[in-house]
């Protein structure tokens, strides 16, 4: 039995759950507010709940794909490939490193009335900014933007690249010319006179 089919299915989820982490995780970038502890749910406003919704989704989101990632490494290690490999590290760092992003307060330089602040992009990037705190801790205006920068922008490039060369250069013995296959893998030489070298 082949694993062709299974493992090009399982690809495929996981571009689709990638695709919703992308459009969860944008919406988080602009719209993200923190919770808050002991407030009542039902008080609170629309804006509140529907960004608390997403990021719930958000987070449950990451579960399969780290599955899916972990399938495609087990296909392509069954094919004695390595390429899935990285995009499981890479589906794994993006995770690991989301959890430096949710921000619960923002210490501002001067006071601003009527401003709210709300957004991954904006506590990272706005010069009101002077520290951000992180679970408890004080994280500098400069090291949590390039925990955004590194979730937002690094990693899902590099597993863009991943991804996009598993379905470029990817394939099997199927993809070897057969001339190469009867030679061991080897080139041959195709030409007039004998080879070079």
């Amino acid at each position: 039995m082949t694993t062709e089919p299974a493992a090009r299915h399982v690809f495929h989820a996981l571009v689709v759950v990638l695709g919703l982490l992308s459009v969860t995780g944008a919406y988080l970038a602009v719209e993200y507010r923190p919770e808050h502890a002991g407030v009542d749910f039902d008080a609170v406003t629309a804006e509140v709940k529907r960004a608390h919704y997403v990021r719930t989704a958000h987070r449950l989101l990451a579960v399969p794909a780290t599955g899916l990632a972990v399938l495609l490494v087990g296909f392509g290690l069954a094919r004695r490939r390595f390429r899935p490999l990285g995009v499981l590290l890479l589906v794994v760092a993006v995770s690991v490193s989301g959890y430096a992003l949710p921000w619960s307060q923002v210490a501002l330089r001067r006071v601003v009335v009527g401003t709210d602040f709300e957004g991954v992009l904006r506590a990272a990037f706005d010069d009101l900014v002077r520290f951000v705190i992180v679970g408890g801790a004080e994280v500098s205006q400069g090291r949590y933007r390039a925990a955004v920068l590194v979730h937002l922008v690094v990693l899902p490039v590099l597993l863009g690249v991943f991804l996009f060369r598993a379905v470029r250069v990817g394939g099997g013995a199927d993809r070897i010319p057969a001339a190469r296959r009867s030679n061991g893998g080897r080139r041959q030489h195709v030409g007039t006179g004998p080879p070079e070298g």
